[in-house]
């Protein structure tokens, strides 16, 4: 891709898995609706919003 990088994230559980470092609790339970809310530590946000986050923080894992 004309020298753009690009790291493919597999998308499966991404709205479910707690995006808190030190958490990072997957559970299909953390999601209700769009809204998330960890089971184990207790963050709350939008659930589109928590999978678009592990999605970033993944792929930049992956490149490093």
């Amino acid at each position: 891709m004309a020298g753009i990088p690009f790291t493919r994230v597999e998308a499966a559980g991404t709205s479910t898995t707690c995006p808190r470092p030190g958490c990072r609790y997957r559970h299909a339970s953390n999601r209700h609706g769009r809204l998330f809310v960890c089971q184990k530590c207790g963050y709350k946000n939008n659930a589109d919003i928590v999978g678009a986050t592990n999605v970033l923080t993944t792929g930049i894992a992956q490149d490093a």
